[in-house]
């Protein structure tokens, strides 16, 4: 879409909105709008809310894969579907995926085999900040905590603890879906640095697991608080970027790659197996970090 700049009064420079954006906003004459700046691009904002798309899926037929459907309805970006369903069981699968993983999106109405659920809560960027920050600390909380571990508690703890991350990951990726928040810097590629974040909480989560029932060693304890220290470097060089840290982020993990080697000669285990995971996906981020800071 193009328009052409028209100067009044000798000064004053003005570009003409869309008509279907005025009718769609109900923009009237004399009403604020807010203009933020951002690189060569000029946002303009309205605060008000419309009616959000809706959606109809019917899921009887589905079992295993019926909460990671809920789960995508919300991701997606629709503000109200309609979901039908077959049974009991499906619904208490459809309850406990909203409950579990969907923040805001609450069943409004239920009827015979069917129920409405809708957006309740309103998103800005701020709040897409804020929940991309929350991801990282609740996954240096999960690494460390496991490395503490004590006892069974303990770590079931670090199990739940990935609830939070695919919650806030599920929240994220669901703000950029919906493409109305326009200030986020190359949103593609923060959707997969969200993605990727998400796989490092599924890592510590099977880590707990293993650790629940499998004696880690000595050594092996101490490769993975290194390697939280490298998702910590990470973070770090993401809210504070500076090019030259992505050499020494790149020096950090070969330095840890050798040492998992090391272990490797020695004899496989399973919790070895995924500390490597762990490792391979905490690097690949930084393809994600250069990509968005430059």
């Amino acid at each position: 879409m193009k328009r052409n700049v028209i100067l009044m009064g000798g000064k004053t420079h003005v570009v003409s909105l869309p008509s279907k954006w005025i009718k769609k906003y109900n923009i009237q004459k004399g009403e604020e709008l807010n203009i933020e700046e951002i690189g060569d691009s000029i946002i303009v904002k309205t605060g008000k809310n419309v009616k959000g798309d809706e959606l109809i899926v019917n899921v009887e037929n589905l079992e295993k894969m019926l909460g990671r459907t809920v789960g995508a309805i919300y991701k997606s970006g629709y503000d109200q579907a309609k979901i039908v369903y077959d049974n009991e069981d499906q619904l208490k699968v459809i309850e406990n995926t909203l409950q579990r993983t969907c923040i805001g999106f609450e069943i409004v109405k239920q009827g015979e085999g069917f129920v409405i659920v809708k957006n309740l809560a309103s998103t800005d960027k701020e709040e897409f900040d804020t929940a991309l920050k929350r991801i990282f600390f609740s996954l240096e909380i999960m690494g460390n905590n496991l490395f503490d571990a004590k006892n069974k508690e303990e770590l079931m703890e670090v199990i739940k603890k990935d609830d939070q991350v695919n919650k806030l990951s599920d929240f994220c990726r669901r703000i950029l879906n919906k493409g109305e928040i326009k200030l986020i810097v190359k949103p593609n590629v923060v959707y997969y640095l969200v993605e990727q974040l998400e796989r490092v909480g599924d890592v510590y989560k099977k880590l707990a697991k293993y650790a629940i029932d499998n004696q880690m060693s000595v050594g092996s304890k101490k490769l993975l608080r290194d390697i939280n220290l490298l998702l910590v470097y990470y973070r770090e060089m993401f809210y504070c970027f500076k090019l030259d840290n992505v050499e020494e982020f790149y020096r950090m993990f070969e330095f840890l790659s050798g040492r998992l080697a090391d272990f490797k000669e020695k004899g496989y285990s399973e919790d070895l197996l995924l500390q490597e995971f762990l490792l391979e996906y905490i690097f690949d981020l930084n393809g994600a970090l250069v990509t968005i800071k430059l």
